[in-house]
């Protein structure tokens, strides 16, 4: 067994009973990230992990809060029983969530210019609610 960013995510989502939305948010985040060197040499798997999950859980509260028409809480969304299930704190997750954020605004290429965007691709179908098609969160 290798606790890769994978079974944390897993582990993380599962302990907050996340709804499908933030389990596709997460999902897409982490899978499109895993092209991203200095995400792989820079984050530990259970820091990447987490930031992920952090990063959705603030996306589906802006499109919550937008959907209804309603001013956004000012709270955390990283709660208690992440902060225990993680042993992280919001502040650990920032420079992490920092470069995930940053390599959702760009496609990236490979050497012959081919852009890499199969799971943009992915998340855009309805089966993934099209979670790619929203928004990029913000901090």
């Amino acid at each position: 067994f290798v606790p890769t960013g994978y079974h944390f995510l897993t582990r993380y989502l599962n302990s907050i009973n996340a709804s499908d939305r933030v389990r596709y948010l997460a999902g897409y985040y982490t899978e499109r990230n895993l092209q991203e060197y200095e995400i792989i040499c820079c984050c530990k798997p259970h820091i990447f992990a987490a930031a992920a999950v952090y990063l959705a859980l603030i996306q589906n509260r802006i499109c919550y809060y937008d959907y209804n028409h309603r001013d956004r809480p000012t709270g955390s969304v990283w709660c208690k029983k992440l902060e225990e299930e993680s042993g992280l704190e919001e502040y650990q997750l920032i420079e992490c969530s920092l470069k995930i954020i940053h390599n959702l605004h760009i496609e990236t290429e490979t050497a012959s210019k081919r852009k890499l965007i199969a799971a943009k691709r992915k998340y855009a179908s309805d089966k993934y609610h099209n979670v790619s098609k929203l928004g990029i969160p913000f901090l």
